[in-house]
């Protein structure tokens, strides 16, 4: 179940910096920077925050750490679904070895 929670405070953290992102626009005043998709952004970060430290309450942080890498590995999905970034082929290599190499962290530790 502790899985669960913090490969959902990876998803929440993800979800988070896109919707920064989508804040951030090309604003070019302080007070344009306070909107509605900060807002969201800074909830879905908090969120992945609490479930964060939930979870290294239950295992290890080296273990906890390895989810760290699937934040990653969703912001470059979540940039391309939801902003139209485009993702290299350098990019999608680079996306697997961190996948292969938070499977192997993660099947260490348990």
């Amino acid at each position: 179940m502790i899985y669960f929670f913090i490969s959902l405070s990876a998803l929440f953290a993800a979800i988070g910096h896109v919707f920064l992102k989508l804040g951030a626009g090309q604003h070019n005043t302080f007070s344009a920077f306070i909107n509605w998709h900060i807002l969201l952004g800074c909830i879905f970060y908090g969120t992945s925050m609490i479930l964060w430290i939930y979870s290294l309450s239950k295992i290890p942080l080296s273990a906890a750490f390895a989810f760290t890498m699937l934040t990653f590995i969703l912001v470059y999905f979540f940039s391309w679904l939801w902003l139209g970034e485009s993702i290299s082929w350098q990019a999608l290599l680079g996306i697997a070895l961190i996948g292969i190499g938070m499977a192997n962290i993660i099947m260490g530790q348990t």
